[in-house]
């Protein structure tokens, strides 16, 4: 929990994206993953990540984001990054990583410290996304247009059409 708060406080982006491992950024389709890992990595990394999720890391942190990632299991930050990595998600290394995310009173800290920090949050889904006010509560929704485009690329447009660069 120290490492999250203490990237929270040198952080100096003011929006923040978050994506959940399990039930968005891996997939089970593999016409919708990237291509599967050659060997070695193919060992360590038997996971499906949606085509092009590096790409839009990348390209959501080159718009100002923070990106985090957060999984409910006990996956080791060590893995996650590596099969960000694997994938050529060339911002892994600044990803922030959440693991074993439970609703208890530790995580009040952290959740407190998101809200304090961000001006902005968008959370990403298999088919919308949310963008939120963490002060004052306030959302909205958004569907992606899916239409001709993959997940990433879809979740990239969506997110520049609704959020104002600055």
């Amino acid at each position: 929990m120290e490492k999250i708060l203490s990237r929270l406080e040198t952080s100096e982006n003011e929006r923040a994206a978050a994506f959940d491992l399990d039930e968005v950024l891996l997939c089970t389709d593999a016409a919708l993953s990237d291509k599967a890992l050659s060997f070695p990595n193919s060992i360590k990394y038997k996971e499906l990540l949606r085509r092009n999720a590096g790409l839009l890391i990348t390209e959501l942190q080159s718009m100002g984001f923070d990106v985090w990632i957060y999984t409910g299991n006990f996956t080791p930050e060590s893995h996650i990054r590596g099969l960000l990595k694997a994938h050529r998600a060339k911002g892994a290394k600044n990803v922030g990583v959440i693991n074993f995310i439970r609703h208890n009173k530790r995580n009040k800290r952290i959740v407190s410290a998101i809200s304090n920090k961000y001006k902005l949050l968008v959370h990403g889904d298999n088919e919308s996304f949310t963008v939120t006010d963490p002060k004052t509560k306030e959302f909205e929704s958004y569907s992606l247009d899916l239409s001709g485009k993959d997940w990433s690329s879809a979740m990239i447009s969506g997110i520049r059409n609704a959020i104002p660069t600055s």
